[in-house]
């Protein structure tokens, strides 16, 4: 399903109207209950939708909203999942943002497998992101070093790890991580980079 929810990171919900009760349609509303029962593509089947349906229903708010707490997730937690993107997947900032402590979110993890689910397709989103933005080489040249800060401090379970290779009497006996010139620099200093790649990608 990770490809689908890219694609629901893109969308932009009209907002939730306030009085009326919204009133969903036949499909969405079997489907609601469906998914609260059952894995995605079973509640698909079962509502005799496409993905492609799913996803235009999911640009209306009250649909979006009922179909996050319809897999488990809180207000709180729905909050934390839309922020979590534009915060660069900083965990720090958007625990911040949403007014919660960090041993919050890691109690949401531990607890919660579906939290922890979303939390791990938007992170690995983001990092497809970049790593396209990298391959492409999409940004002005003189920004190829911020790129290449957060590939190496990031996406290290990815490779991205310049190594410098020692040979001892013609063996190679191991091997040294270079140090990024960023690791003296402080969480903040590393935030404002971040911020600045995320608009130049045109992430923001």
């Amino acid at each position: 399903m990770r490809h689908l929810k890219k694609n629901l990171d893109n969308t932009n919900p009209t907002p939730i109207k306030k009085g009326k009760k919204f009133k969903f349609s036949y499909q969405e509303d079997r489907f609601l209950k469906a998914i609260s029962k059952m894995n995605f593509d079973e509640a698909i089947k079962q509502s005799n939708w496409s993905e492609e349906e799913f996803i235009d229903a999911c640009e209306v708010a009250e649909f979006n909203h009922a179909y996050q707490k319809a897999i488990g997730l809180s207000d709180k937690q729905i909050r934390f999942l839309k922020i979590y993107p534009n915060k660069m997947a900083n965990v720090k900032q958007t625990c911040k943002a949403v007014l919660i402590h960090r041993s919050t979110y890691y109690d949401w993890v531990k607890k919660s497998p579906v939290f922890k689910q979303e939390v791990h397709e938007i992170r690995e989103g983001l990092y497809d992101d970049v790593e396209s933005i990298l391959k492409q080489k999409v940004l002005i040249e003189k920004d190829t070093s911020v790129l290449i800060y957060f590939t190496k401090t990031r996406m290290k379970h990815r490779g991205y790890v310049e190594r410098q290779e020692h040979n001892v009497n013609a063996n190679v006996k191991g091997q040294m991580e270079v140090k990024s010139k960023y690791a003296n620099m402080s969480i903040a200093e590393l935030d404002e980079i971040e911020k600045d790649l995320r608009k130049k990608a045109g992430l923001l």
